[in-house]
């Protein structure tokens, strides 16, 4: 009898907390104002209800802040964070609903493979060069290749001006290894670094001054007159002539006075990402899959979309749709987001058709590269080690066993 009431008070508790899983909600943490609207949109439409915590991270991203323990009962982060970051991959579990769903070679599924299967991108970005109007240089051409600058930095160009300062630029170093077709590559049981290519872009980008501005000392004078000044806004003031930035801040820029230009094959995504992660200690999992399915949509992408390129007051970066069309091969259908020309969208779409996330071959060999490259970067501060020999040494440590 007492075996009967136990196994019936059994059977009752998993009843009542099936119902209760049924109509819980989810609790997200993040960064991102566009999930207010998103959560709303969902709850109007589903039996489940998203409750958003909003933290404002200017000094971090959303991930090492639910990484520092301070939340509890959070079933999803979603926001933004760097690619140079090492990602705490135990806090979250891997989404294996997306993987089973991501059947094409689309973006969002190379995102996935490229992440280990815990992170599922919701935007896009990758760099395009943003040129200043104000400037004697006259570019007709709408795509660039990265050597494909000399012919606008050969141009006529007021004497004394900065043309572009690497060392100052949005991006660092480290990104434009990536983006120009450089980053790690695998030699056998190796994992290398100091390969031709990272090379040649190092060369590159340490002989800036000398190739193509007026000289290096006059460089390190703007530098230090200009000390004070954010280096995002060299170009605002005019100190430069040209940046590259992310295309989504790139498409805040009045067009009147900027220019911005894609690079040709470009194949890695910006550094900076919005992504989705779910969290190790969530009991809504299926919930949870249901809101992605949702934020990662047709539909509630072109709302996303319209929000960013429609806003008056708060100046966030506009989101870029990541999703296919339904039933068709193709990303999306641009045609619903009334971008500037169709050239512009052309080219976005195309940009899309081959966009991955920069590769980092496995967890282990993401944090070996990560913290060889943030000492380098720090013993090179401390004149300990000359920036030529960077590649060498993050090589070696990637290579010790």
């Amino acid at each position: 009898m007492k075996n009967k009431l136990s196994f019936f008070l059994i059977i009752c508790m998993a009843l009542l907390t099936a119902c209760q899983n049924k109509s819980a909600g989810i609790n997200i943490l993040t960064d991102d104002l566009l999930l207010y609207d998103a959560a709303d949109e969902f709850n109007r439409t589903s039996e489940i209800k998203a409750k958003v915590t909003y933290i404002e991270c200017s000094e971090t991203n959303i991930f090492t802040r639910y990484q520092s323990q301070e939340f509890s009962n959070i079933d999803l982060v979603i926001g933004s964070s760097n690619t140079n970051e090492a990602a705490s991959y135990k806090l979250y579990r891997k989404n294996y609903r997306s993987k089973e769903s991501l059947l094409t070679d689309s973006y969002l599924n190379r995102f996935y493979r490229r992440n280990f299967g815990y992170f599922v991108p919701y935007s896009a970005d990758w760099n395009v060069l943003i040129l200043n109007k104000s400037t004697d240089i006259d570019n007709t051409n709408d795509v660039v290749t990265f050597n494909g600058l000399k012919t606008l930095m050969n141009q006529k160009i007021a004497k004394n001006k900065i043309i572009f300062i690497p060392e100052d630029s949005v991006i660092d170093l480290q990104e434009y290894i990536f983006m120009l077709g450089g980053g790690l590559t695998v030699d056998g049981e190796r994992t290398l670094f100091n390969c031709d290519t990272n090379r040649r872009i190092l060369d590159a980008y340490l002989s800036f001054d000398k190739t193509y501005n007026e000289s290096e000392n006059s460089r390190k004078e703007v530098q230090k007159r200009y000390i004070n000044i954010d280096k995002k806004y060299y170009l605002k003031k005019g100190i430069t002539l040209f940046d590259i930035i992310p295309l989504s801040q790139a498409m805040l820029l009045p067009s009147d006075k900027y220019s911005f230009y894609f690079f040709d094959n470009v194949t890695v995504s910006a550094f900076r990402e919005k992504k989705i992660a779910i969290t190790k200690n969530n009991i809504n999992m299926p919930l949870s899959l249901a809101f992605i399915d949702f934020i990662t949509s047709y539909e509630q992408q072109c709302r996303m979309f319209h929000a960013t390129t429609g806003q008056t007051l708060t100046k966030l970066p506009v989101h870029i749709p990541i999703v296919m069309s339904d039933n068709t091969e193709d990303i999306i259908d641009y045609d619903d987001f009334d971008f500037i020309n169709r050239t512009l969208t052309d080219n976005i779409h195309t940009v899309l058709t081959h966009l991955t996330p920069a590769d980092f071959i496995n967890e282990q060999t993401k944090d070996k590269f990560l913290s060889a490259y943030k000492f380098a970067e720090s013993v090179i501060a401390n004149g300990q080690l000359d920036q030529n020999e960077m590649l060498t040494h993050i090589t070696n440590s990637l290579n010790t066993k």
